[in-house]
């Protein structure tokens, strides 16, 4: 076939007029001497770097307008500000989501670093050499958790070591309850810190969460923690105390190395959590270790917590107030033993107004809410070392934390009160969909259904307060004992809702756990 070099031309000169037409989706812009890259599919554009670096005050507006098109400023670039050692500010607009790598490497002049609440993702050695940094600023603690910070040098705090969140300086970090983890990085080399609370819904701690912490003295971590990463609490010197809670399955390698004046490690798990050999740094010949008495022997011959300088069993015990009342609410993450002159009972049903009670005897269940009925007093829960079985059957709930309880659709949530003395389970006071239960107590769930309530008396304030459910314990154990009036003195007796009577007369009671006629 012969070979015709003037229709290729044509056809050449066709295809390079068509690419010529296009409109070019990506291109380098300049305004007020900030250069970006513009998308212009997505209407976005990035902040870039230059041949003459930045210096002095740079303010990156969240959008510029290029071609009378308006552009959104959602990133900066990979190396944007790298090696500009005369800058001595930035300020990054709400609109940016991401930090590349390197972005602000060498950045020497940098005393202070703004993270918008916008940003998510930080990339590697964002910050490497930054070390003229003082103080890194935020303004939404909870949007801080969410970034992901890619390596050390990507937290500006491995050189600032200072943590501010709307001027104010962050030495008692207490996690939101919104929190689920804590990410990888997330508050390296913060040496301000001298407290760190950790709420119940955080599941796991990431790598180098609390690397170089140096002013923590003691950590307790929550029962919802599963997992804590590698080198979360490296370097924690001042760190004396650390409590484990009871579902931990994993501790990274050289989680607590470097942890020099730790001396006690309570870990309330009854299964072994995986550790490597360096977990505590070599240095458990100086540390206690607590774990639970059936786990004991497992302890004890397992690597690295059988290198500990000595194991012993935890003694959990709880001290419970009972106030004039005669009630209290108790909810415990271990097997209690039942003191006498106590009445633990757990809500089986609610018929109409009236909540039934059923008594448990001899031990509390670990994670068991339950009403107590008492004398005045103090009343003291010691740990019983043989589990427990609990009762499935069982209306309350509680929490080992105080905590936020999030109301759900269709259901009604009630508390222990006792208005002009009419003890009952009264109504949560709900703000904004919520109301707080503290630690170790319990309270009631409820479905509406079951109650007779439709969404009408739901959104009826008043109807909502004027609801109270009475104890009922008549399904209790039969007559026990006859007693005589001369040997009760007023408000020992409660009556079967549970009301304590002031003023007795002959019929039948409840005293000190029993069903008594007088």
């Amino acid at each position: 076939m012969k070979f015709n070099i003037y229709k290729s031309k044509r056809i050449f000169f066709l295809l390079l007029t068509l690419v010529l037409s296009l409109p070019v989706l990506s291109e380098t812009v300049i305004v007020d001497g900030i250069h970006y890259q513009i998308d212009q599919v997505v209407k976005e554009v990035s902040v870039k770097s230059k041949e003459s670096k930045y210096s002095g005050a740079v303010i990156i507006p969240e959008s510029i307008v290029y071609n009378s098109i308006s552009y959104s400023v959602t990133s900066i670039s990979d190396n944007a500000f790298k090696g500009c050692e005369d800058l001595t500010s930035i300020t990054i607009p709400n609109s940016v989501i991401s930090i590349g790598a390197d972005a602000f490497s060498g950045c020497e002049s940098l005393t202070s670093f703004t993270i918008p609440s916008s940003v998510v993702n930080i990339g590697g050695t964002a910050f490497n050499n930054c070390k003229g940094l003082k103080a890194v600023h935020i303004s939404d603690l909870e949007a801080y958790f969410k970034i992901n910070f890619t390596n050390y040098s990507s937290n500006p705090l491995r050189y600032a070591h200072h943590l501010f969140i709307d001027g104010q300086e962050i030495k008692e970090l207490v996690v939101p309850n919104s929190v689920r983890k804590i990410g990888n990085y997330a508050f390296t080399d913060c040496l301000a810190f001298t407290s760190v609370i950790i709420n119940h819904n955080v599941t796991s701690i990431g790598a180098y969460a609390f690397y170089g912490c140096t002013g923590l003295s003691k950590i307790e971590l929550p029962h919802g923690v599963t997992s804590i990463g590698q080198n979360a609490f490296y370097g924690c010197s001042a760190l004396q105390s650390v409590t484990l809670g009871d579902r931990v399955q994993s501790i990274g390698e050289q989680a607590f190395y470097g942890c020099s004046n730790l001396r006690e490690v309570i870990c309330r798990t009854k299964n072994l959590p995986t550790a490597a050999s360096n977990t505590f740094g070599y240095a458990q010949e100086n540390m206690y270790l607590y774990v639970p008495y059936t786990s004991l022997e497992y302890y004890r011959n397992t690597v690295p917590w059988n290198t500990f300088k000595t194991t012993s069993a935890i003694h959990n015990k709880f001290n419970l107030t009972v106030s004039s009342v005669g009630y209290a609410t108790l909810y415990l993450d271990f097997d209690a033993n039942i003191p006498s002159n106590v009445m633990v009972y757990v809500a089986s049903e609610v018929d109409g107004q009236y909540l039934r009670m059923d008594e448990i005897q001899g031990v509390l269940p670990a994670y068991t809410a339950v009403i107590v009925m008492a004398d005045q007093g103090t009343y003291t829960f010691t740990e019983n070392y043989y589990p427990a079985t609990p009762n499935e059957n069982n209306l309350l709930r509680g929490s080992v934390y105080t905590m936020d309880i999030e109301a759900e659709k269709n259901m009604s949530y009630y508390v222990l009160s006792a208005p002009d003395g009419e003890v009952g389970m009264y109504l949560a006071q709900l703000r904004e969909g919520k109301f707080q239960n503290n630690a170790n107590k319990a309270y009631l769930i409820v479905e509406n259904e079951i109650l007779g309530i439709n969404e009408q008396e739901v959104d009826t304030e008043t109807a909502q307060l004027s609801r109270r459910l009475i104890f009922d314990f008549s399904n209790e154990t039969p007559i026990e004992e006859v007693i005589s009036e001369n040997v009760v003195r007023n408000g020992q007796l409660f009556d079967l809702s549970g009301r304590r009577v002031q003023h007795v007369q002959k019929g039948i009671y409840i005293k000190n756990g029993k069903i008594v006629l007088m």
